[in-house]
C-alpha cells in the first residue's frame, strides 16, 4: 500500500479517536468549563501538536517540521478571530454555559466534514473538467473586487437609470406621425418632463431621422444612435436647467444620467446596460472606433463607481 497513503489514514484516524475521546470520555456531561480547565485542555492540544511537529522533523527532515510549524502558528493566530465570533453567536442564541463545549465540538465537526467533502469533491471536479478551474478563479477575482468595492464604499455595476412611464404617444398614419402629449406628466418639476424628451425623440426619430443615419437598411429598427440621442435630449435638458438653478435637485436617475452625458459614455452605458436586438447589431461598429472608450466606460463607471 502507498506510504502516503498510510500516512493520512493513521492522522486521519489518530485525529478521529482524539475528538471521540473528548466528547465521550472527557466531557460526557455537559458541565461549565472553567478558566483553569480551559487553560490546560489548551496546553493538551498545543503539547500533542508540537509532539506531531517533532515526528515530522523526525521523518521528513527541517523544511517540512518548518512548513508544518508556521501553518500551525498562522491557523492559530487566525483562530483567535473565531472567540469573539462564538462569544456573540452564544450570548444572541442564548446558550447555556454548560452546553458551550457541546456546541463547539458539533460546529467544528461540521466544519472538518463539510470542508472534507468541498475539498475532495473540487479536486475530483478539477480533474474531471479543467474549465472549471476558470470559473474558480473568476469567481475569486469577482469577490476580491466585491470585497474591495464594499470596503471603499464603492458601488460596483452600471448605473441605476428608471424612467417614469411614457407620458408622449406616438399615432402613426401614413406617413404622418401625430403625437399625444399627457399634460399631466409634463410639470416642469417633476422627472417625467424631462423624461417627456426622450419619448419625444423616440416618437420623432423612426421617421425622421433612421433612414438619413442608416441610408442602406430599408427596415426601421431599434438602433444604438436612436437610443442615445434621445437620452441625451433627457440629459441635455436636464443639466441645462439644473445649472441654471431652474431646477434644485436631480432624483438617481437623472443625476446618473447626467454624469454619463457629462463624461460622454452614454453609448458605452445603452450597449451594455440597454441593449435589445436593434441595438445589438451597431456594437461592433462602434467598437471598432471606440474602443478605449468601452473600456473607460468599464474601469470609470462600472467598476470605479
Amino acid at each position: 500500500m502507498d506510504q502516503t497513503l498510510l500516512l493520512w489514514g493513521g492522522f486521519v484516524a489518530f485525529v478521529v479517536a482524539m475528538l471521540a475521546l473528548d466528547i465521550s470520555v472527557f466531557h460526557r456531561r455537559p458541565h461549565v468549563v472553567g478558566m483553569r480547565e480551559a487553560l490546560t485542555w489548551t496546553g493538551i492540544w498545543i503539547a500533542l501538536a508540537l509532539v506531531f511537529n517533532a515526528g515530522v522533523w523526525y521523518w521528513f527532515g527541517t523544511n517540512a517540521a518548518l512548513e508544518f510549524l508556521t501553518g500551525y502558528l498562522v491557523e492559530k493566530s487566525l483562530s483567535i478571530d473565531n472567540v469573539f465570533v462564538f462569544v456573540l453567536l452564544f450570548s444572541y442564541f442564548d446558550t447555556p454555559a454548560a452546553y458551550h463545549h457541546k456546541v463547539l465540538f458539533l460546529g467544528i465537526l461540521g466544519a472538518i466534514v463539510a470542508r472534507t467533502v468541498f475539498i475532495v469533491g473540487g479536486l475530483a471536479l478539477l480533474a474531471s473538467f479543467h474549465w472549471t478551474m476558470y470559473v474558480f478563479g473568476a469567481f475569486l477575482v469577482y469577490s476580491g473586487i466585491k470585497q474591495w468595492a464594499e470596503a471603499q464604499k464603492i458601488q460596483l455595476g452600471h448605473p441605476r437609470i428608471e424612467q417614469p412611464a411614457l407620458s408622449i404617444t406616438p399615432e402613426n398614419s401614413g406617413d404622418k406621425t401625430t403625437i399625444l402629449v399627457d399634460a399631466g406628466k409634463l410639470d416642469p418639476t417633476s422627472p417625467a418632463y424631462y423624461w417627456s424628451f426622450y419619448d419625444l425623440t423616440r416618437a420623432t426619430y423612426k421617421t425622421a431621422s433612421f433612414s438619413k443615419e442608416y441610408p442602406d437598411e430599408k427596415v426601421y429598427r431599434h438602433s444604438l444612435k436612436e437610443e442615445a440621442a434621445a437620452l441625451r435630449a433627457v440629459a441635455e435638458i436636464a443639466s441645462k436647467d439644473f445649472k441654471a438653478g431652474k431646477t434644485k435637485l436631480l432624483d438617481v436617475s437623472l443625476h446618473n444620467l447626467v454624469k454619463l452625458y457629462e463624461a460622454g459614455f452614454l453609448e458605452a452605458y445603452v450597449l451594455y446596460a440597454r441593449p435589445d436586438a436593434g441595438i445589438a447589431r451597431d456594437y461592433a461598429a462602434y467598437r471598432a472606433t471606440n474602443r478605449d472608450k468601452l473600456r473607460r466606460y468599464w474601469l470609470e463607471v462600472v467598476i470605479g463607481g
